[in-house]
C-alpha cells in the first residue's frame, strides 16, 4: 500500500470544469474510486488521499469502460 495525500487546491466544480466533465461524473467516478478502496476523498473533495498507487496504475493501464469519461 501507498499513502500520499493531494491538496488540489480547487473545488470538484473547479476540477471537473478543467478536466471538461460534468461535476456529478467527476463526484460518480470519485466515489467508485473510494469505493474500491483506491483513494479516499477527505473534507470537500479539495483533498485526495492516493491509498493504493497499485490499484490505480491497473486500472489506468486496464482502461476499465466505466470510467472512460474521464
Amino acid at each position: 500500500m501507498f499513502d500520499h495525500r493531494v491538496e488540489l487546491g480547487m473545488t470538484q466544480t473547479e476540477l471537473a470544469t478543467l478536466l471538461g466533465v460534468a461535476r456529478q461524473s467527476l463526484n460518480r467516478v470519485l466515489g467508485e474510486l473510494q469505493r474500491d478502496g483506491l483513494l479516499r476523498v477527505e473534507g470537500s473533495g479539495t483533498s485526495i488521499e492516493l491509498v493504493d498507487r497499485m490499484g490505480l496504475r491497473r486500472l489506468s493501464v486496464g482502461g476499465d469502460a466505466s470510467l472512460s469519461p474521464l
